[in-house]
């Protein structure tokens, strides 16, 4: 039977606590679990972080980004099956659920049809796949999605397949499938487990030594089963240590792990850089224990060290009922509440940034990334600008760090206007000739450089596109200094060496101009002459020419 009923409310208040489980911590227990399953039942696992079914069927998470996700999946209740995909990149996963019903909610990247929903866009709250209603058990691929119906058939959408479900035969009568990377297994109704290259048409190898699995995990050249009696095996490549043997060396036949004796679910992730892959395994007691790649503490052990064999995961309490977000954006306004209320004493700017644009901020089911639009209002002799709509398609801590820097890049007086000006002028210069035809690199670039410093892990757009030769990688620790001395309030030391005079700012300002560069530096040379060309947009061809100093230091 399915895993039902009200978990006792001690348990999912208990705190956050680390170790291994023991029988007389049992509060609550999982009823046997004897249908169909999906990759996993009641795990998620993912590069950077872990979900399980608790319970009282609702949902809870941990690791990377671990309270949006526990926001994102606080309405989920009746859960029955999850699955989470894995990707090299972090804003692609999308992640689905079964419920009791036998309907399925997906969220998440939808680019590739995977949600569902006969679209591409992208939902960051669960959304209802239509016309499914026999749903048993679901598996989430990089850009695909399969779900287990009640009569064994399985069907599929997204990339590969198509946007309505598409039927797969020509297997085994399966009761669990998983998809990993390159790789799916099913688990075959006689307990044997089967494995394909991902594709159409699989051509399907049984795996040695195992005849008595209820389920299957697939990562990376890895997998994991749950044994009958409750034991896990896992196999394949275990460079980060998640098949959980207490080494890193890989196992070509599967081997059971020690200390996992009532296990009722098993879940691996791919892995990849910088969340390289770790597995986790579900008790009947509602524990998690967890181990391999441990960065995010994605392992729940309250650590960040690399576990080579199993560790208790913490228990986190339910979001109350009051609130539960149920749109994307509510999604955002409390996770983003709380991340700059944590970071405000060390990152003062995240939180006025977010404060200017909190109110001002769309949520939208699709394009890449995000957009901040901004006004600027010019007078006779200055400009002021500022921030008037953010934009963001993929709710991720890179991507709402990069355009934040964007509000605080161009809403005049929210950072200080001679360094931050200084800071600007640098990247604009610097990078005037990178990547032709997309505007104003330099600004793209500056975002990404404080981005990378904010949020390590955020994957870099531009600094990982060609078109300019410049850029490595990652930003260079030139680049890095000029923003660190802008956010602190300090003049860069490039500034004050190549910027002698209103002249030299004037001839460099020209080759990148932007009336947000001149509202924060024209006050440093007393301010603009009375001029007509100072337009939102600006103008270039009206621009005074190079030799000219139209600043009232200069005497106008």
């Amino acid at each position: 039977m399915r895993p039902a009923g009200a978990a006792i409310d001690a348990y999912l208040a208990g705190e956050e606590t680390a170790g291994e489980s023991t029988e007389d911590e049992d509060l609550a227990r999982y009823p046997d679990i004897d249908g169909p399953r999906g990759g996993s039942t009641l795990l998620a696992v993912r590069r950077g972080q872990s979900c399980t079914v608790r319970v009282d069927t609702t949902v809870t998470c941990w690791g990377q980004e671990g309270l949006r996700m526990r926001l994102t999946t606080a309405s989920l209740h009746d859960v029955v099956d999850l699955s989470a995909a894995d990707d090299s990149s972090y804003l692609s996963l999308h992640a689905c659920a079964v419920h009791a019903a036998g309907t399925v909610s997906c969220w998440g990247n939808g680019s590739y049809g995977q949600l569902g929903q006969g679209s591409s866009a992208s939902h960051y709250v669960p959304v209802v796949v239509p016309r499914i209603t026999d749903a048993v058990a679901v598996a989430t691929g990089t850009e695909s999605t399969c779900a287990l119906h009640a009569g064994g058939g399985v069907s599929c959408w997204g990339g590969g397949f198509a946007y309505p479900p598409y039927p797969l035969t020509g297997l085994e009568p399966a009761k669990a499938i998983s998809v990993g990377e390159d790789w799916a297994c099913i688990v075959s109704t006689a307990g044997e487990v089967f494995c394909w290259d991902e594709g159409l048409s699989p051509w399907a190898d049984r795996i040695k030594g195992i005849r008595d699995a209820v389920s299957v995990s697939v990562g990376d050249r890895s997998a994991c089963a749950v044994h009958a009696d409750g034991s896990v095996s896992c196999w394949g490549k275990n460079d980060a240590g998640q098949l959980g043997d207490g080494t890193t060396a890989d196992r070509p036949v599967p081997r059971r792990i020690r200390g996992i004796s009532d296990a009722i679910d098993v879940d691996l992730s791919w892995g990849s850089e910088p969340a390289p892959a770790h597995a986790c395994a579900l008790h009947r007691n509602g524990h998690v224990s967890c181990w391999g790649e441990n960065s995010f503490s994605q392992v729940g052990d309250g650590t960040t060290a690399q576990r080579l064999s199993p560790r208790r995961a913490q228990q986190f309490a339910p979001i109350p009922a009051a609130d539960r977000p149920i749109t994307s954006l509510e999604v955002l306004h409390a996770w983003m509440d709380d991340v700059t209320e944590e970071w405000q004493d060390d990152h003062p700017w995240v939180r006025a940034a977010w404060e200017s644009i909190r109110d001002k901020v769309n949520v939208s089911a699709s394009g890449f990334g995000g957009t901040v639009w901004h006004t600027c209002r010019p007078t006779s002799t200055a400009a002021t600008c500022s921030a008037i709509e953010m934009r963001v398609s993929q709710i991720g801590l890179g991507v709402i760090v990069h355009e934040l820097v964007h509000v605080d890049d161009g809403e005049t007086g929210l950072a200080p206007s001679k360094a931050w000006g200084a800071v600007q002028l640098y990247f604009a210069d610097k990078y005037a000739d990178c990547f032709p035809g997309w505007g104003k690199p330099g600004v793209e670039i500056l975002a990404d450089t404080l981005m990378h410093l904010m949020v390590p892990n955020a994957w870099l757009t531009y600094h990982r596109s060609d078109g300019c030769p410049a850029l490595g990688e990652q930003p260079s620790f030139q680049d890095e200094q000029v923003v660190l001395d802008g956010l602190a309030g300090k003049v860069p030391d490039w500034y004050t060496k190549n910027i002698p005079s209103s002249q030299k700012f004037w001839e460099t300002w020209r080759e990148a101009p932007s009336l947000r560069i001149l509202a924060n530096l024209a006050p440093e040379f007393g301010g603009l002459c009375p001029n007509d060309w100072v337009k939102s947009p600006l103008d270039t061809d009206q621009l005074p020419p190079a030799d000219a100093n139209p600043f009232r230091d200069s005497g106008c």
